[in-house]
């Protein structure tokens, strides 16, 4: 942005004054610089308004013309994730990396669509609907949320009743009958809850207390949930498909291993299932990961193979989910060492290059196409 300057010696200040065109919400930032500056958290489709104040501290300030510009609209992302910004989760969206013909580019169109001043996570999105459900921090408690894909119209679904159960960042949730309703637990139960905040409703309770920590909706059959449940710290987890009607069992995916599983996710038909395992079977009070690794099941054989990713020992690959044509899987990279920055990255079954890094800093990534069913 142009600036003015002035004709004395004098050491001069800046003043960016810049109006929300929607809200009339004005907002200052003082800069040294007086030829550009980086307004960051604007929002899309929107109309600013700006000038420039300069003063030498001794003379009448020197206020600019006033000038305008349009932000964009919404560019249509097909996927998000999670960065780690002012001590809060930050959920973005962001377009998959591409070969410009010299290097791969990756943070392709990234876009922020929660504030650093709230703790917001695990978005997850309805293209049904054109929305993005997530988790946020609300005093002690997590609750459900839901905004547009852009990041507009943002409001608190769940309100007595709470996200809960064993540390909210290993909690996962999905929509569910068609993105009329989502499916979320709450310590060793299971509800059900309508987008509005209504019909708040018990679905299912497991039988030895251990808790309730993700759950998937299969798309072609809504009777069908895949569940990962595990005992107060974590562990003793087992992953499993269970039939709504009837209150059955139909089929264990894993169980009876040491250390943590998790990352759940199921294909539209019901033949396949992707989750996580820590291959090093360590179990501590800080829930390390040391090994984790992803693996396919299938139903039919009843068998899991682990997936051949790139990934390095001190590595792990977390967060796993299928990508809306089931043709790769996103995920979560990262040092097992405490603090580690992680990665996003897709895999490609049957592809030469199986491996692509997407976003540089990112962590629960899901992808979802913008036009059909949703994941």
């Amino acid at each position: 942005m142009g600036g003015v300057r002035s004709d004395s010696n004098d050491e001069l200040s800046y003043v960016l004054e810049l109006r929300n065109g929607n809200t009339n919400e004005i907002e200052l930032y003082e800069t040294a610089q007086d030829t550009f500056y980086l307004a960051t958290n604007l929002q899309l489709s929107t109309t600013y308004f700006w000038q420039v104040k300069v003063s030498d501290g001794i003379n009448d300030e020197v206020v600019s013309s006033v000038s305008q510009f349009t932000t964009i609209t919404d560019p249509e992302n097909p996927l998000y994730f999670v960065r780690e910004e002012n001590g809060n989760s930050v959920i973005y969206s962001g377009k998959e990396s591409f070969d410009d013909g010299a290097t791969t580019v990756i943070d392709v169109d990234v876009l922020k669509l929660t504030s650093e001043n709230n703790n917001s996570f695990r978005p997850r999105g309805s293209s049904l609907l054109n929305k993005v459900a997530y988790l946020r921090s609300v005093g002690g408690s997590t609750h459900l949320f839901v905004m547009n894909s852009d990041g507009s119209n943002k409001r608190q679904v769940t309100s007595a009743i709470p996200v809960s159960g064993f540390r909210a960042e290993h909690l996962d949730f999905c929509w569910a009958q068609n993105a009329s309703k989502l499916y979320y637990p709450n310590f060793d139960k299971l509800y059900q809850i309508n987008i509005d905040g209504s019909g708040v409703s018990q679905i299912y309770q497991t039988t030895d207390g251990s808790f309730v920590s993700e759950v998937q909706e299969t798309l072609f059959d809504t009777d069908l949930l895949l569940l990962k449940t595990n005992t107060f710290d974590g562990y003793n987890a087992r992953i499993f498909t269970f039939r709504l009607s009837t209150g059955v069992e139909e089929t264990v995916v894993a169980e009876n291993f040491s250390g943590a599983l998790g990352g759940i996710d199921i294909t539209a038909n019901g033949n396949q299932i992707v989750y996580t395992r820590d291959i090093s079977g360590s179990e501590n009070v800080d829930y390390r990961q040391f090994q984790s690794r992803i693996f396919i099941f299938d139903v039919l054989s009843l068998t899991s193979t682990q997936l051949p990713t790139n990934v390095i020992l001190g590595d792990n690959d977390l967060d796993v989910k299928y990508s809306p044509d089931e043709g790769s899987v996103i995920f979560t990279r990262v040092s097992n060492a405490p603090l580690a920055t992680p990665s996003v990255f897709t895999y490609q079954f049957g592809a030469v290059t199986e491996e692509s890094l997407q976003f540089s800093e990112g962590s629960m990534p899901i992808g979802i196409k913008k036009v059909g069913l949703h994941q």
